[in-house]
């Protein structure tokens, strides 16, 4: 008798034994969420910056300093150290460009007659965050640079007033397109594009493309995160709600039943352009916003 309760004692001990083993092996396999994951906000009288650090290595960075909002995406890796992390913080983007350019063969606005040649819809609300960045644009018939290039929105209507849809009428002869910015102190970046022959053709901007370049740097250290120079102290939780916006409008920018924009098909830098100048009679005039 007292050796079979000596046997059921030492299998309830090793059942024991076996469930603490298997709750820590379990416990092992689940990875610790870095304490620096969390929401960020760091506001001053001309800019609010926010960062979002997520668990699965994903986060968003948005600059808001009237009139410019931008949204930037990317992944992230940290380095453990003492009493901290260094975290590298990679931008991406899902467009080779910082303009986005598609073709259809259907009316982007209903009503509207057919065009004679093409037409060229913008998305003017992306444009609005552009600061003091002037876009050119011009076409031609032949993949060399043109001398039509001319701001694409009237200077002293950015950035407040664009918003909404414009429309520009094109010529048969507009199969390539060209896009410059910079200036004349610092040359400009010129992106050519081949867009066939389809009658209708979609632009709107990216503007953090411009931004995708070198990584950033932050440490987290003593339960605060630096970035730049900035002390963006402890994470607050991201929540539901802050999550879908984050999906939508900065983590996935691109829909999913998003036409395919047109390849790059080449980009170059250039001090000067021909027979051109910020000057030039832009493409879109509209009218200041209100009280400027």
């Amino acid at each position: 008798m007292d050796n079979n309760k000596r046997i059921t004692g030492r299998k309830r001990l090793g059942l024991a034994v076996i469930g603490i083993l298997l709750a820590g092996s379990a416990s092992a396999q689940q990875p610790v969420e870095p304490p620096f994951i969390g929401a960020y906000r760091d506001v001053h009288p001309q800019m609010v910056t926010e960062l979002f650090l997520l668990p699965d290595q994903r986060f968003c960075q948005r600059l808001r300093t009237p009139p410019v909002d931008l949204a930037v995406g990317g992944r992230w890796q940290s380095t453990d150290l003492y009493n901290g992390y260094h975290l590298s913080l990679q931008a991406e983007s899902p467009y080779p460009s910082p303009y986005v350019l598609w073709a259809s063969d259907d009316d982007p606005v209903s009503g509207k007659p057919f065009p004679r040649a093409r037409r060229l819809t913008v998305d003017g609300q992306s444009f609005a965050g552009i600061g003091e960045t002037t876009v050119l644009f011009g076409w031609s018939n032949r993949p060399t640079l043109p001398d039509n290039l001319a701001p694409l929105f009237a200077t002293e209507s950015r950035p407040e007033a664009i918003g909404g849809v414009f429309e520009l009428d094109l010529p048969h002869s507009a199969r390539y397109v060209f896009f410059a910015e910079g200036s004349a102190e610092s040359g400009y970046r010129i992106s050519q594009f081949d867009t066939g022959d389809q009658p209708y053709l979609w632009l709107r901007l990216e503007p953090g493309a411009w931004i995708r370049h070198a990584p950033m740097s932050a440490m987290f250290h003593h339960g605060h995160l630096q970035m730049q120079g900035t002390d963006f102290g402890e994470p607050a939780p991201i929540d539901a709600e802050q999550r879908r916006h984050l999906e939508r409008d900065c983590l996935n920018p691109k829909p999913a039943d998003a036409p395919a924009p047109f390849v790059l098909q080449a980009e170059e830098y250039q001090s000067r352009l021909p027979a051109t100048n910020r000057q030039a009679a832009p493409r879109f005039w509209i009218q200041p916003a209100a009280g400027r």
